[in-house]
């Protein structure tokens, strides 16, 4: 068997910080003012087919495209603002791999290696005056990079009792 999607979402979010003092509230110290519009692109899906008799093969895989654009004014009393504004785009595949091994009707035992990942962006916000460097600078970095993972699953589904009792473990 097989299955396919897409996904599609556009998201808009604005952040507003103020560090102030506890004995003055009406008066930032600092200020951020941000906002970051998101948008994302993805298409998955997999595929099985059987290794003979007991066993099976499942391929199958996300192919995401995202689009991040910040905006962020940073306000420190007596200097002038700080503005950033920039984007960034990515493209990234993520694919999975299952092997499932079915003895009978109510026992099936699987072994599953899949990617995941966050897109990167930037950091805005630091103490009044922080600098931050691009890649080939000192921490901390402007434009923070991508992060992935690799998972690696072993599991089992079972049905018992004539089916009335379902156990899924990993």
């Amino acid at each position: 068997g097989w299955i396919a999607g897409a996904c599609a979402a556009t998201t808009r979010q604005e952040v507003s910080l103020d560090l102030v003092r506890p004995t003055a509230p009406g008066a930032p110290l600092w200020s951020e003012r941000r906002r970051d519009r998101l948008q994302e692109l993805a298409l998955f899906g997999e595929v099985t087919t059987p290794l003979g008799q007991d066993l099976a093969l499942t391929l199958g895989g996300r192919l995401s495209v995202s689009h991040n654009d910040t905006d962020s004014r940073i306000s420190v009393p007596g200097a002038p603002v700080s503005a950033f504004r920039d984007e960034t785009s990515r493209n990234r595949f993520a694919p999975k791999a299952q092997v499932a091994w079915t003895p009978g009707r109510s026992l099936q035992l699987y072994l599953e290696a899949a990617e995941g990942y966050r897109f990167g962006g930037f950091n805005t916000a630091g103490p009044p005056g922080q600098a931050f460097a691009d890649a080939s600078g000192p921490a901390p970095l402007r434009r923070y990079r991508d992060d992935e993972l690799w998972s690696l699953e072993a599991g089992l589904h079972a049905t018992l009792l004539d089916g009335r009792l379902a156990v899924r473990g990993a």
